[in-house]
């Protein structure tokens, strides 16, 4: 009986070990000046269920620079959780507590056999056993993963670090290893292995994964969703909460009357206008992913555009260096596709501005704890209010056809009806049909300002018998505006 015990512990650790194997990945960059070559490595590990992205650390990916690959999938966009202007940062020209990056790849390593974990965001116990997974460097530049175990030791209080002990196996951590993986003993993710403790011996460092976690969510709302949902106050895809509202058809006799809005209404259309105003005087850069069917599924398109309204049009240049002003985003080279469209900026101008729309406030709901103001809208198609676009491209020119529908959704506020959330659906009867689309609002700070603006756009519709998705995300806001200053005139003049 115990050898049968030992036999099936050795085949749960194998199988443990192996699951991280599957995880954790070597990142590597050759450098070739003539006849001299320099090699910079690192550690990574899957974010992500599909392995889409990956997780390492902020002083690896500046290492490797913006061009390089991850298991022959090239990058494609990467983010920094800290830098040199960084509050905390140290000598080194980084927050040692942020030291965290996420990259992109073109395609997921699904296929390869990587997958990701699940993440515990508890603080570990002191004491508490974990393994350290990663690819320290050898004297065989093809590295293997080295797994060492090791105890949580507690928080490095100045940049809130977390200190593990490790066991030699006899190797040690070394350069190479930045940026592997710490899990507790059920395999969850509890760090990010930053660095090594120069003055302990067999002492390691590692970012927290609450640091991990709102570093996710203010990047990628839409994967932080998924994995970390109790850092994302609003899902960037959440369904309405009530059902559709179909409003009672007015009597012939009221036909010529205006029903009073109530204050709430009113008090929204003010804050809807004061995100139009907004939107005049910012420049912001959107992603945008196409895909189809599962949102789980490799985008087949990814693009980028710098965007700002001009004379109440959206306005994009290719980023980062597009010279050329383009009224659309070109078309990627797919046979069916959606886009949002200007959703970000016609919603809630919508919202402001038609008075036609109908609207009503709902009963408060709760999201994570804190109480969400819900107004319900409907929009009628004999009013003109929601439109949609169809857009046929003949290879020569594109020919539009445009419909008004019926159209409802739903409006979050915070309790000072700041808006959150705005959902717009179409019920249609042509080609594409059940059309969704949500744009979530966050604020952001420039020059001591805080402003109002969209965060995240969403877009779906169904074509016969298939689903294709559109997502976007806004990020590098700036703020441009004219300035203009009167003298006094010069009375020798």
């Amino acid at each position: 009986m115990l050898r049968y015990f030992a036999i099936l512990a050795l085949l749960l650790c194998g199988s443990t070990a192996f699951a991280q194997e599957q995880t954790v990945v070597p990142i590597t960059k050759l450098r070739i000046y003539g006849p001299v070559g320099t090699a910079t490595f690192g550690s990574g590990f899957c974010l992500d269920a599909e392995c889409r992205y990956v997780v390492t650390n902020y002083h690896v990916a500046k290492l490797m620079g913006k061009n390089f690959s991850i298991e022959h999938e090239p990058i494609v966009e990467r983010w920094l959780a800290t830098g040199p202007d960084d509050e905390g940062a140290t000598k080194e020209g980084y927050n040692l507590g942020h030291d965290l990056a996420v990259v992109e790849l073109r395609h997921s390593l699904a296929h390869k056999g990587y997958h990701g974990l699940k993440y515990n965001t508890d603080e570990p116990a002191e004491g508490q056993d974990v393994d350290i997974y990663s690819y320290p460097l050898e004297f065989n530049p093809k590295r293997k993963m080295l797994h060492f175990h090791g105890k949580f030791l507690g928080v490095n209080e100045p940049n809130g670090l977390l200190v593990f002990s490790y066991e030699p196996n006899p190797q040690h951590i070394k350069g190479g290893a930045s940026g592997g993986l710490i899990v507790d003993s059920k395999g969850r993710v509890v760090a990010v292995l930053s660095d090594i403790a120069l003055n302990q011996k067999n002492v390691c460092l590692g970012v927290s994964i609450d640091v991990l976690s709102a570093f996710v969510s203010k990047n990628q709302p839409y994967m932080a969703a998924e994995l970390f949902p109790k850092s994302v106050f609003i899902p960037p895809v959440a369904p309405d909460y009530y059902p559709e509202w179909i409003p009672v058809a007015p009597q012939s006799t009221d036909l010529m009357k205006r029903i009073p809005e109530s204050p709430d209404v009113l008090l929204l259309r003010d804050k809807a206008q004061g995100i139009v105003d907004k939107s005049f005087s910012m420049i912001s850069v959107e992603s945008f992913e196409w895909g189809k069917d599962s949102a789980d599924n490799d985008p087949q398109a990814i693009a980028w555009y710098e965007v700002r309204m001009i004379d109440g049009d959206q306005h994009f240049r290719e980023y980062p260096d597009g010279k050329k002003e383009l009224d659309d985003v070109p078309w990627p080279p797919l046979n069916n596709v959606i886009a949002p469209g200007d959703a970000w900026y016609s919603t809630p101008k919508m919202v402001a501005k038609e008075y036609h729309l109908k609207i009503r406030r709902m009963d408060d709901i709760q999201v994570k704890g804190q109480p969400v103001k819900v107004f319900q809208y409907f929009g009628a198609k004999e009013d003109h209010v929601c439109n949609f676009d169809d857009q046929w491209d003949t290879g020569f020119l594109t020919i539009h056809r445009i419909h008004t529908y019926d159209c409802y959704g739903e409006v979050w506020t915070d309790q000072d009806e700041n808006i959150i959330r705005i959902s717009q659906n179409f019920h249609m009867l042509d080609s594409w049909s059940d059309w969704h689309e949500i744009v979530t609002f966050g604020w952001i700070e420039i020059d001591g300002e805080k402003s109002l603006v969209p965060i995240t756009i969403n877009s779906s519709a169904v074509q016969k018998s298939h689903t294709h998705w559109c997502r976007g995300l806004f990020t590098n806001y700036q703020q441009f505006r004219t300035k203009t200053r009167f003298l006094p005139a010069d009375p020798q003049k």
